[in-house]
């Protein structure tokens, strides 16, 4: 009787410590970078091209802004990131050090100006 209940206890240990070891599936180690891409008069501008640079790695993604001049880069590494918003008959626009951390959504919002002749 006493062998059978010290291999419960034995099991349920092990069974805690394998418990214990595995991985946190709800936690993540990324993070997103959104923003939305206006005109000087507050308007959205859809279609602007919006590259997103990683500092630390070079590494470039790129998309256009939704009909809601939106974008969101998602899953993305912690890091050190740019973002630059370029639109036709606008100046380039540009945001540097922007700091993502674990489960953090970064709002980078551009506001285009008219470019020069």
């Amino acid at each position: 009787m006493h062998s059978v209940k010290s291999a419960r206890v034995a099991f349920i240990l092990v069974l805690g410590m394998l418990c214990m070891s595995l991985p946190s599936f709800g936690q993540s180690t990324s993070g997103s970078i959104n923003g939305t891409v206006k005109d000087p008069s507050g308007a959205v501008l859809p279609g602007a091209q919006v590259t997103l640079v990683n500092i630390g790695t070079g590494s470039k993604l790129q998309m256009a802004t939704s009909p809601e001049g939106t974008f969101n880069f998602r899953n993305l590494a912690v890091g050190t990131y740019s973002v630059r918003a370029e639109a036709s008959g606008f100046a380039v626009q540009e945001k540097t050090g922007l700091q993502l951390y674990a489960n953090q959504a970064v709002t980078a919002d551009m506001q285009m100006t008219v470019s020069g002749a």
